[in-house]
C-alpha cells in the first residue's frame, strides 16, 4: 500500500504530496488525515496522510516511519479544501497544512485525545450571505449574541478587538468561548487548538489567522468589522483575505456567512443590491450627528497659514479634555521640493519622495531606512529657494506646542513610535497621530476629534483609496461621543467622499458607478502577480517574458482573463529588489477555479496575491 503524504515543512509551491510505502504492521490502522512520522531527506519530519494508492511512480519509496495519532486530524472533505487554498496562494499543501496545525512537539503529541467526532455536513444551498450594521455598542453586542447559532467562528481584524468582542458576549459562558490570535504562547496554542478541534467550545473568537484551523462543527461565521484591511494578510504568502477562505465554508461545513460592520465595505452594499444577499438589517444611513466640514481655502484667504484651522485651534485650547488630531503621514513634510527648476529629492534606492524630519535635520525613506541630510542648496539648479510641502504628525506637535500647550500632555503615536505607555495615565491627553493611534484613543473621555489632511490619502492611486478614507471617518463616528466636536480640514469640499457625508448612498452609487466603467472589484475579481530580482532590467525582462507566455495560453485556452502587461511597482526598488507587476482581472463567479488555472503557470520565484488591497505597493 502507497500512502501519499503532504511533509508538514515548508517546500516548493509545485510539491505536495510524497509516496511513503505503508509497513504491513500499520496496514489497516492508517487512513486519510492522520498524523504521522515520515523519513524526509536526512531526518525524520511530520506529514498528514493524502490518499493512498496501490502503486507509485517513485522506484525506490522509503518506508513510513511512525504514526502519531490513530484519530485523523483532518477529514477528507478538509483536506480537498485546504488543497483548494495551497492552490490559490501558491504554496506547497503542507505549508499550508502547517498554519493550520498544532504546536507539534514530539513529548506532547504522545498524550493528546482527538475526539473521533464526524463534522455535520449540512446542506449550503440553504444558507445565504447576509449583511448587517450596527450604530452603537449595545447594537453591536445584541446583534452578535443574535446570530451565535451552534458552534459560531467570529472573524476580527485586530487582536487589540478580540477583548472587545469578548466582553459584548456577557450571556455566553466564559468556557464556552475560545480565542485564537499570533500572540498566544505555544502551550495556550495547544490547548485552544485541542479545544477547537474536539468541539469543546461553542464560540470562537480569532484573527485572520483562526480561518485555517479545522473545525468539526461550524455552524455560523460572523466577519465582524468587515470593512477593514487588516482582514487581509498582504505581507508573506499565504496572501490570503479572510471573506476568500470563508466563502468555502458553506460547501465544506453548511455555515451560513454573517459580515457585519458599523460601516458596511462596498462589497457588502453591492452585495446586498446586485446579488440577492440578505440585507434585513443592512443600511447606510448617516450617523445621527455628522461632522463639522473646515475649507482651509478660506482658512489661506483669512491668513492662516497654520496646520490647525482657527476654529480646530480654538477647540483644542479651550477643552481640558482628550484630543484627537489624526493626520496620515510621519514627519515634518511629506516633500523637499526647489521652487525654481522643480527638483525633488527623492529616495536613490525606491525613487518615493524624501520625508523630512526638522529635529534631526535629516530626509528619510521609510521604505528604504536611508538617511541623508536635510538639503539647502538645490543639487541640480544650485538654488537657494528650497520649499517643503506637505505635512506630518511632527509637524502637529511642533505647532501645538509653539501655542502654548503642555508638550507632557501631547502623545505622538505613528509607525516611528515605539510601546507607548502612558495607558495609567489619568491626565489630559493630545493625541496627534496616524491610524496606529486610534486604538489607544480614550473615546468617551475626547471632547475634539479632528482629520487634519484628508487629501493625502485621497490623492493614493488606488482604487480603495475613497473607501479607505471613508472608513477612517466613520470609524471616528462610531466611536466618539454624541458632544464630542469633530472637523473635517479639507482644501476640497466637492470631493465626493466629503460631499457624501450627509449622505452616504451617494458614495456607495458612485463609487460603485466608477468601479463598474474601469472593470473593477467588486464587479470583476483581482489578483497580481509580482517579480523582483536584484537587477533592475533583469527585473523587467523576466516580468515580460512571463507576460508573453501566459498570453499564449489564454489565447490558446480562450480563457475569460484579462492581463495587464508588467509595470514598475511604487516603490520599485524594496527588501532589495526590483519589481514589477501584472495584475490579472477574473470573472466573479468563475474566479474560483480560474485563479487555480492561471497560478499553474507561474514559478515559486512570482508572488501571488488574490484580491490585493494595493497594485503598486510589493
Amino acid at each position: 500500500m502507497i500512502a501519499k503524504i503532504a511533509p508538514l515543512t515548508r517546500l516548493p509551491s509545485n510539491l505536495h504530496v510524497f509516496d511513503y510505502l505503508v509497513p504491513e504492521e500499520y496496514v489497516g490502522r492508517v487512513c486519510v488525515g492522520q498524523l504521522v512520522m515520515i523519513p524526509l531527506r536526512k531526518g525524520v519530519v511530520f506529514g498528514i496522510i493524502i490518499s493512498f494508492d496501490d502503486t507509485s511512480v517513485v522506484q525506490e519509496t522509503k518506508l513510513l516511519d511512525s504514526i502519531v495519532c490513530d484519530e485523523p486530524v483532518y477529514m477528507v472533505h478538509q483536506l480537498k479544501m485546504y488543497m483548494r487554498f495551497a492552490q490559490w496562494y501558491g504554496m506547497a499543501l503542507g505549508s499550508l497544512l502547517k498554519i493550520s496545525i498544532l504546536p507539534l512537539q514530539k513529548r506532547k503529541l504522545k498524550t493528546i485525545q482527538i475526539a473521533p467526532k464526524k463534522p455535520v455536513i449540512k446542506n449550503s444551498k440553504t444558507h445565504t450571505i447576509s449583511c448587517s450594521r450596527y450604530t452603537s455598542s449595545h447594537e453591536h453586542g445584541e446583534m452578535l449574541q443574535q446570530r451565535i447559532n451552534g458552534y459560531t467562528l467570529i472573524v476580527v481584524p485586530e487582536q487589540s478587538l478580540i477583548d472587545e468582542v469578548v466582553s459584548l458576549l456577557a450571556d455566553i459562558p466564559q468556557q464556552d468561548i475560545a480565542v485564537w490570535h499570533s500572540e498566544l504562547s505555544v502551550k495556550e496554542q495547544f490547548e485552544t487548538w485541542l479545544r477547537i478541534r474536539n468541539g469543546e467550545v461553542r464560540v470562537i473568537v480569532g484573527t485572520r489567522g483562526v480561518v485555517f484551523l479545522p473545525f468539526f462543527h461550524l455552524d455560523t461565521v460572523i466577519v465582524d468589522y468587515e470593512e477593514r484591511e487588516n482582514h487581509k494578510h498582504w505581507d508573506q504568502t499565504p496572501r490570503f483575505h479572510v471573506k476568500d477562505v470563508v466563502s468555502m465554508f458553506p460547501s465544506i461545513y453548511g455555515a451560513a456567512i454573517e459580515y457585519v460592520s458599523y460601516s458596511p465595505s462596498i462589497s457588502s452594499y453591492y452585495g446586498v443590491h446586485k446579488r440577492s444577499w440578505d440585507g434585513t438589517h443592512f443600511s447606510v444611513d448617516p450617523f445621527a450627528n455628522p461632522p463639522t466640514l473646515v475649507n482651509m481655502k478660506n482658512e489661506r484667504k483669512g491668513g492662516n497659514y497654520r496646520i490647525l484651522s482657527d476654529v480646530v485651534m480654538d477647540a483644542v485650547l479651550s477643552t481640558t479634555e482628550d484630543v484627537f488630531l489624526y493626520i496620515p503621514r510621519k514627519g515634518d513634510a511629506t516633500a523637499v521640493h526647489c521652487q525654481d527648476c522643480g527638483y525633488i529629492s527623492i529616495c536613490p534606492s525606491c525613487s518615493l519622495p524624501l520625508i523630512y524630519y526638522k529635529k534631526q535635520k535629516q530626509l528619510r525613506c521609510h521604505y528604504c531606512s536611508v538617511y541623508d541630510p536635510m538639503i539647502v542648496q538645490c543639487p541640480a539648479c544650485q538654488s537657494l529657494a528650497i520649499s517643503l510641502s506637505g505635512v506630518g504628525t511632527n509637524a502637529v506637535v511642533e505647532e501645538l506646542v509653539a501655542s502654548g500647550i503642555d508638550a507632557t500632555t501631547i502623545y505622538h503615536i505613528d509607525g516611528n513610535t515605539g510601546a507607548v505607555d502612558f495607558m495609567s495615565s489619568e491626565g489630559r491627553r493630545i493625541i496627534v497621530g496616524t491610524s496606529r493611534a486610534f486604538s489607544y484613543v480614550r473615546w468617551q473621555q475626547t471632547s475634539v476629534i479632528s482629520f487634519l489632511s484628508l487629501g493625502l490619502q485621497l490623492a493614493r492611486p488606488e482604487r480603495t483609496a475613497n473607501e479607505q478614507v471613508w472608513h477612517e471617518i466613520q470609524r471616528a463616528q462610531f466611536y466618539r461621543e454624541p458632544t464630542s466636536a469633530f472637523f473635517i480640514q479639507t482644501f476640497d469640499p466637492y470631493h465626493l467622499v466629503v460631499r457624501s457625508l450627509c449622505e452616504p448612498e451617494r458614495f456607495y452609487r458612485m463609487d460603485l458607478f466608477f468601479r463598474k466603467g474601469l472593470e473593477q472589484p467588486p464587479y470583476t475579481y483581482v489578483a497580481r502577480y509580482f517579480y523582483g530580482d536584484t537587477d533592475f532590467l533583469l527585473a523587467k525582462q523576466g516580468a515580460m517574458r512571463m507576460y508573453e507566455q501566459l498570453c499564449h495560453q489564454l489565447t490558446t485556452h480562450q480563457k475569460t482573463i484579462t492581463l495587464t502587461m508588467p509595470i514598475v511597482m511604487h516603490p520599485q526598488f524594496f527588501r532589495r529588489k526590483f519589481w514589477f507587476v501584472m495584475r490579472a482581472t477574473f470573472q466573479p463567479d468563475t474566479w474560483q477555479e480560474d485563479l487555480v488555472w492561471l497560478n499553474q503557470f507561474f514559478p515559486a520565484t512570482w508572488r501571488i496575491d488574490p484580491r490585493p488591497h494595493s497594485l503598486l505597493s510589493p
